[in-house]
């Protein structure tokens, strides 16, 4: 006992303070990653709620309804709004901002039924190019996947 103590305090001490220094630093870098997951998360929401809001806008919500009441395939201003709402979250999706499981439980409703309204304006702009809406049909995927395993 007597040899430990003058190992940790005396002139041979200096590996335990490395060890001990080793470990404060661990510790330091658990807790910076914790933080850095808990601030990723935050971020997440706080983006998922300004797209809400953008949702629920009065000026949106006109957009949607125009898209829904629309008797034409040909593709209007609306149209492009919507689809490149939802191919925002596609873009943020395949980027890992945003997790799946979150547009999901927000949007997936939206996403599944629109993407049914939108297909033949998707088709019309896949025709003259595939990387037209790309990241909403890779989305709409995810998500219908997602729906059946739930």
């Amino acid at each position: 006992m007597i040899g430990l103590c003058f190992s940790i305090f005396g002139d041979n001490s200096g590996a335990f303070w490395t060890m001990m220094s080793f470990f404060a630093i661990m510790i330091s870098f658990i807790f910076v990653i914790m933080q850095i997951r808990i601030s990723n998360n935050a971020n997440m929401i706080s983006f998922i709620d300004s797209m809400e809001a953008k949702w629920w806008s009065p000026d949106f919500k006109q957009a949607r309804r125009n898209v829904c009441s629309s008797q034409t395939n040909h593709i209007e201003v609306d149209h492009e709004r919507l689809l490149g709402f939802f191919e925002d979250f596609g873009i943020l999706y395949q980027r890992g901002v945003v997790d799946l499981d979150l547009i999901w439980e927000k949007f997936s409703y939206y996403i599944e039924n629109y993407s049914k309204l939108l297909s033949p304006n998707v088709q019309q702009y896949q025709a003259k190019d595939r990387t037209y809406f790309s990241n909403f049909t890779l989305l709409q995927e995810k998500i219908h996947w997602l729906s059946k395993k739930k």
